[in-house]
């Protein structure tokens, strides 16, 4: 075989390569537009998308450097790509935050940093540290998930401190641990549940503004991945390579189970996404804020659908991943705020990762009115 030929088969190879690794990252983006019921191992698609996008990258700067005729093929996979790209890492210019702006926090909240049972170094339970830095955060409207705990410790400790900034609370009660709240600088008018799925639901809560108009505030606690604490470290020791120990049989065994687990709770989500995307699609017209804890990344099912009529205030506004899951091996941004893109223009949106009271980071934004 020549030189030539040689040269050309492992073009044909990386060609290959290259073509497999753009089909699969498409695969991902495609994934997100169709139910899942209706696409097989559709939980576990949205979670390999970072890795097919790295693989995608590598590739080409492979090619860049020895197979430089294919440069098209990459370039081709990332811009087919690039709305799911931009989705999951988003740039932008930053801009000043302007005055008056509405601010907006949305956290899983762990029950109130699980009240006063975990403490600090100096004896504080986090319930009373977690109170006091949202009150600190001086927000206008405040979401809260799992806003749950001790009943006593939450009505002498908690709402004492969070009451001085925030006058007006209304919650959705569904059992031990989960529990949907707001917290509003403005009187709460009404409330009402959109879907409730056992532990997880999401519910309405009409915000009164001073001015005679009102805010659709979307509160949402999705479906879980469907992890025990054993998975989740299950998950972390197979990123990681830890436990030598563990032969490939069962490696593969354990990576087998997880993904099963995640596509069926992505399924059982995706039925609550339904109920209140046709929820937000009735009211459309609506002065709409959705935020929460979808349990799911921004190229997901969940995100697209959800994300139809409104828009994402991270994507819009900041730069980065922006993980929001702060337990494990979990690099995901699955806290999100969106708003009627009609009615609000965000600025600002942020992971407040200094903030470790949940296994949760709370995710903050500004929105200016643009329509009255």
């Amino acid at each position: 075989m020549g030189k030539k030929q040689v040269q050309h088969f492992f073009t044909q190879v990386m060609a290959g390569i290259a073509w497999a690794t753009v089909l699969l990252l498409s695969l991902c983006s495609l994934s997100t537009c169709t139910h899942p019921e209706n696409v097989p191992f559709a939980g576990t698609l949205s979670l390999a998308f970072p890795l097919f996008l790295v693989g995608l990258l590598l590739v080409f700067v492979l090619i860049l450097l020895f197979f430089r005729r294919l440069w098209w093929i990459p370039i081709a996979g990332l811009l087919l790509n690039i709305v799911t790209i931009r989705n999951y890492f988003p740039l932008n210019i930053p801009s000043p935050t302007p005055k008056g702006c509405l601010k907006v926090i949305s956290y899983n909240c762990m029950g109130y940093g699980r009240g006063e049972t975990v403490k600090d170094e100096n004896g504080i339970g986090h319930g009373e540290l977690l109170a006091r830095y949202l009150a600190q955060q001086q927000a206008d409207i405040c979401c809260l998930q799992e806003a749950d705990a001790n009943k006593d410790y939450l009505e002498k400790t908690v709402k004492p401190i969070l009451k001085k900034a925030y006058p007006y609370c209304d919650t959705l009660r569904y059992d031990k641990t989960s529990t949907l709240a707001v917290w509003s600088r403005y009187p709460i008018a009404r409330k009402k549940t959109i879907s409730h799925c056992g532990n997880n639901s999401s519910g309405l809560f009409v915000v009164a503004l001073g001015t005679g108009d009102s805010i659709y505030v979307i509160n949402n606690h999705l479906k879980s991945i469907g992890l025990s604490e054993e998975d989740k470290s299950a998950y972390s020791d197979i990123v990681h390579r830890k436990n030598d120990t563990v032969s490939l049989d069962n490696m593969e065994e354990g990576t087998l189970a997880l993904m099963s687990k995640i596509n069926t709770s992505t399924e059982m989500r995706a039925s609550q996404v339904d109920e209140v995307a046709a929820f937000v699609e009735q009211h459309k017209d609506k002065n709409i804020i959705l935020c929460g804890d979808f349990n799911d990344t921004p190229v997901s099912y969940s995100h697209y659908q959800l994300g139809k009529n409104l828009k994402d205030c991270y994507v819009a506004t900041a730069n980065g991943l922006g993980r929001t899951y702060n337990r494990y091996a979990m690099l995901v941004r699955i806290d999100h705020i969106l708003c009627s893109p009609h009615f609000w223009k965000p600025y600002s949106c942020h992971i407040d990762n200094q903030v470790n009271y949940s296994d949760h980071y709370p995710i903050i934004c500004y929105l200016q009115r643009v329509m009255k």
